[in-house]
């Protein structure tokens, strides 16, 4: 009987029998350049066009700050969604802010 030659198992490689990686939507919201010593956060503004002004109020006394339109030139906004924060980055009834 013919002898078999095989491979050791640890030169076998896996990444030949690894399943591609499954897809994954972009996401809705864009992420903002980091800055050194600020956290940023999407903070709700209004549900189903609601305003929602004690949350806004509530995280704005918590110590986050809006986040300017013209502070991440990346973040491309198409419209003014909010009156009241018109010169910041509001998406969908969420509005970019900063803390340190």
């Amino acid at each position: 009987m013919a002898e078999q030659i095989r491979e050791k198992r640890a030169t076998e490689s896996r990444a030949s029998f690894e399943r591609p990686s499954k897809w994954m939507p972009a996401s809705l919201l864009p992420d903002p350049e980091p800055e050194a010593g600020w956290a940023f956060r999407w903070i709700r503004l209004a549900t189903l066009n609601n305003p929602d002004p004690s949350n806004i109020s509530s995280k704005l006394r918590e110590g986050w700050e809006p986040v300017k339109a013209a502070e991440h030139p990346e973040i491309f906004v198409a419209g003014v969604e909010n009156e009241r924060f018109k010169d910041n980055i509001v998406i969908g009834g969420l509005m970019l802010c900063k803390t340190p």
